[in-house]
């Protein structure tokens, strides 16, 4: 294991070539390389009870939807904004604004 992961290399025992001696032989990587990352090792094979379980993996839907939130605690402050701008203009403005003497000469009859 490595940083907790299992890392799998595929070697093939290539012999000597004719007329070297036989201690010779060597290992070649021939395969693809790959890590494993467990999640959860199980007693069965595809459940019982379990043995392993990797405290620091994160399944990407929650890693998403935690996304999703931090976006959203933005947007919600935006809207807070909002409603404050919006209250502080009625209170602070328009709304104490005389009332307009010709507000009703383009008005049809």
């Amino acid at each position: 294991l490595v940083k907790g992961c299992i890392i799998v290399r595929h070697y093939q025992v290539v012999p000597p070539l004719s007329g070297a001696p036989k201690d010779g032989e060597s290992l070649v990587e021939i395969g693809p390389r790959f890590s494993l990352l467990p999640i959860r090792i199980f007693a069965g094979s595809f459940g019982g009870e379990t043995l392993y379980a990797n405290e620091k993996y994160v399944s990407p839907n929650l890693a998403r939807s935690m996304l999703k939130r931090k976006a959203g605690k933005r947007t919600r402050g935006h809207v807070v904004q909002k409603e404050k701008r919006r209250k502080r203009i009625n209170h602070d403005g328009i709304a104490d604004m005389p009332a307009d003497p010709l507000a009703d000469v383009f008005k049809g009859d």
